[in-house]
C-alpha cells in the first residue's frame, strides 16, 4: 500500500479535521435563514402544529412529529424548520462516517481511514440530492435514513447484551419505517448480507437481526394497510400495481442516469463532467470485475440496485432538479461504491496520484452543483416569502376576489405554488379572499409578484 504522504500525511490519524472543514463548508451552502416555505410546505406543517398526525392518507408519523416539534419551537419562521433538516443531515453524515469504520473495521492501513472519509464526506456534499437538505417536507428522506443508519449501527455494533441489541434494532427499524418508504428494501438487503455472511466470515451479521427486521417489517405493512387500506398505495406504487413492466424500467434507468449526471436541460459543461466521471466508474468495475469483487463490494452494489426500488413507480425528472430527493438514499451507497471502486482500481495500480486527483475534483464538482442547487431553493423560497408579504399588505378579506395570473407551479422544476397557496395564505396570513387562479405557469428564472386594484378585486401577477 502507497505511504501517504504530503498534505494527506498531516490529516492521516486526524479525521476529525476534514470532518470539521466538511460539515462548515455544508452549513455554508446550506445556511438556513436564506430559504423559505415551498409548495406543500403550506400543507403539512400547518396539519402537523395542529397536531394532526398521517394526514394526506399517509402513516410517515414521525416526520409529521418533527415538524409539530418545530412549530412548538420555531412557530411560522421557516429558518427553524430548515436548522432541523440541516442538522439531520450533519447527523447522517456523522453516522455514515462511523458506520463505515465498523463495515471496514477488518482492513488495515491508510485505506481503512481514507476510504470511509472520503466517502462520507461525498455523501454530504453530494449535489443530487438536494430536495432532501433544502425542502421541509423533503425531509423524510433524510429522516427515513437516520433512523435507517441508527439500526445498521445497532447491527453492526457487538455486544453482549443481545436483548439489549433486539430491543434497539427494533426500536430503530420501526422509527425508520414510520418516517419514509425509501428504507423498505433494507430486508432483502439483509437476506443477501446473510448469503455472503456463508461464504465470508469477514462479514458479521446475526440471523436473529435478519429475522426481526422482517417480522417488523411484515407488521409495518399489516399496520399500514389497515389505516390507510392499501399495502403499497397509488402514489408510490401506481405501476406495480398495475403491472407496468416498461414505466418502472424507464424510472430505473432515470434514477442511475440521474444518480451520475445532473439534468440534462443544465449546463452542457457538467453534463460532460458527470458523462467522464461514469466513463471513470464504468472502467474501475470492469477492471475489479476481472480481478474479483470483494465481498465488501458485493453488499454495497446489491444495497445500491435495491435502494432504488422504493422509487420506481415514481421515477425521476431528467430536465430538472425535481425530486432529488428519492437519490438520497441511493447516493449513500452510490459514495461508497465509487470511492471504493477508485481505491482498489488505481491504488491497487500504484497510481495514489490519480486517486487523489480524480477524488478531489469529484468532490469540487458535487460542491459546486450543490452550491448552485441550493441558489435555485433560495430564489424558489424567497418568490413565495415575497409573494405572502405583498398580499399581507391589502389584508383581503374573506369576500375579497383575488385573480391570480401566472401563478408559478414550479422554478427550476423545484415546486412552488402546484399547491398549497390557499392554505399557504390562510396559515401565514389569517385570511382566505376568493382566489381565482387565470393562468400558471413554470418558470425557469427568478420572479417577482405584484399586486394591484382592479374591477373584480385584486389582480396578483408574476414577472419575470
Amino acid at each position: 500500500m502507497p505511504k501517504i504522504q504530503g498534505v494527506l500525511h498531516f490529516f492521516y490519524g486526524k479525521p476529525w479535521l476534514p470532518v470539521l472543514a466538511a460539515m462548515v463548508l455544508f452549513v455554508w451552502i446550506a445556511w438556513p435563514p436564506s430559504f423559505y416555505f415551498l409548495n406543500d410546505d403550506l400543507i403539512h406543517i400547518p396539519l402537523s402544529a395542529q397536531g394532526n398526525l398521517g394526514h394526506r392518507n399517509s402513516i410517515r408519523l414521525v416526520g409529521d412529529l418533527s415538524l409539530m416539534l418545530d412549530y412548538r419551537l420555531f412557530g411560522k419562521s421557516a429558518w427553524g424548520y430548515h436548522l432541523t433538516n440541516t442538522l439531520l443531515h450533519l447527523a447522517n453524515f456523522l453516522l455514515v462516517f462511523k458506520i463505515s469504520g465498523l463495515f471496514f473495521r477488518n482492513q488495515a492501513g491508510p485505506k481503512a481511514t481514507i476510504f470511509p472519509l472520503v466517502s462520507s464526506i461525498l455523501f454530504l456534499l453530494f449535489g443530487f440530492h438536494s430536495d432532501a437538505v433544502f425542502w421541509i417536507i423533503g425531509r423524510s428522506a433524510s429522516l427515513g435514513m437516520f433512523f435507517f443508519l441508527l439500526t445498521v449501527y445497532a447491527i453492526l455494533t457487538p455486544t453482549a447484551n443481545k436483548t439489549i441489541q433486539g430491543f434497539l434494532v427494533g426500536c430503530f427499524w420501526l422509527l425508520s419505517l414510520f418516517s419514509y418508504e425509501s428504507v423498505w428494501f433494507l430486508p432483502a438487503l439483509m437476506v443477501v448480507v446473510l448469503l455472503i455472511k456463508s461464504r465470508d466470515d469477514s462479514v458479521s451479521i446475526s440471523k436473529t437481526s435478519v429475522l426481526l427486521i422482517w417480522i417488523l417489517f411484515l407488521l409495518y405493512l399489516f399496520i399500514r394497510n389497515r389505516f390507510t387500506g392499501a399495502f403499497l398505495g397509488t402514489y408510490e406504487a401506481k405501476h406495480f400495481e398495475d403491472f407496468s413492466i416498461m414505466p418502472l424500467l424507464i424510472n430505473y434507468g432515470k434514477l442511475i442516469f440521474r444518480t451520475f449526471l445532473p439534468p440534462i436541460t443544465g449546463a452542457t459543461f457538467n453534463l460532460l463532467t458527470g458523462a467522464c466521471f461514469l466513463l471513470i466508474f464504468l472502467f474501475g468495475f470492469i477492471l475489479l470485475s476481472i480481478k474479483g469483487l470483494s465481498p465488501a463490494l458485493k453488499i454495497l452494489l446489491t444495497g445500491w440496485l435495491l435502494s432504488y426500488l422504493p422509487y420506481l413507480s415514481l421515477g425521476i425528472s431528467i430536465n430538472t432538479i425535481e425530486s432529488e430527493r428519492f437519490l438520497y438514499m441511493p447516493s449513500l451507497f452510490f459514495s461508497f461504491i465509487f470511492i471504493y471502486i477508485l481505491k482498489e482500481a488505481f491504488l491497487s495500480l500504484n497510481k495514489p496520484f490519480i486517486f487523489y486527483s480524480i477524488v478531489l475534483l469529484f468532490l469540487l464538482w458535487h460542491s459546486s452543483l450543490l452550491v448552485v442547487n441550493a441558489g435555485k431553493f433560495q430564489s424558489a423560497g424567497n418568490t413565495v416569502k415575497e409573494t405572502y408579504s405583498e398580499l399581507s399588505k391589502y389584508n383581503l378579506e374573506t369576500t375579497d376576489t383575488l385573480i391570480i395570473s401566472h401563478l408559478p407551479q414550479t422554478m427550476y422544476g423545484i415546486p412552488v405554488f402546484r399547491s398549497g397557496f390557499e392554505e399557504g395564505h390562510q396559515w401565514l396570513i389569517g385570511k382566505l379572499p376568493i382566489i381565482q387562479v387565470k393562468d400558471s405557469m413554470n418558470a425557469l428564472n427568478p420572479l417577482e409578484p405584484s399586486i394591484q386594484r382592479v374591477e373584480n378585486g385584486y389582480l396578483l401577477e408574476f414577472n419575470k
